[in-house]
């Protein structure tokens, strides 16, 4: 999961959701009645008592048509965990490489770069560095003793 955005997404290139909903302006909030019919939208931000009056009302209103059997809903982060786990049992198929990079820390490694004794550097060195974006960190490895 990337950006630790840890609400839904719809990825819409195309603006076809966005569109069919009439929507200019972002952010936009959409909620939907029982019958996924919308019945309430708002643009922009701030408006947190708005929607919770809103709610109020719609669940008194439609309580005798609301489902309550609970959804399960697996979040992007909740995903990668199991998968990793799964993948970590089953390890000793997976290459030496695939094994390393499944028990590191690193989410969404994004560049790397080695530096090695170049005349500009003040000092010796022989470094790697990786840009970590899920762990939103930069790692500097001495690559002379792995720290």
């Amino acid at each position: 999961m990337k950006y630790d955005v840890k609400h839904p997404v719809i990825n819409d290139e195309q603006m076809l959701f966005w569109d069919s909903l009439e929507r200019r302006s972002w952010p936009s909030i959409a909620i939907l009645g029982p019958d996924g019919c919308p019945l309430l939208f708002l643009s922009g931000e701030g408006h947190r008592d708005r929607i919770d009056t809103f709610l109020d009302v719609a669940l008194d209103f439609y309580d005798n048509k609301l489902n309550r059997t609970p959804i399960e809903i697996f979040l992007e982060e909740e995903k990668e965990s199991q998968i990793k786990v799964s993948k970590l049992k089953q390890s000793g198929n997976l290459p030496r490489e695939e094994k390393i990079a499944l028990s590191s820390n690193l989410r969404f490694p994004g560049k790397i770069i080695c530096v090695s004794n170049q005349p500009c550097m003040p000092y010796d060195c022989n470094i790697m560095v990786v840009s970590d974006t899920g762990n939103n960190r930069i790692i500097v490895v001495n690559l002379d003793n792995n720290e």
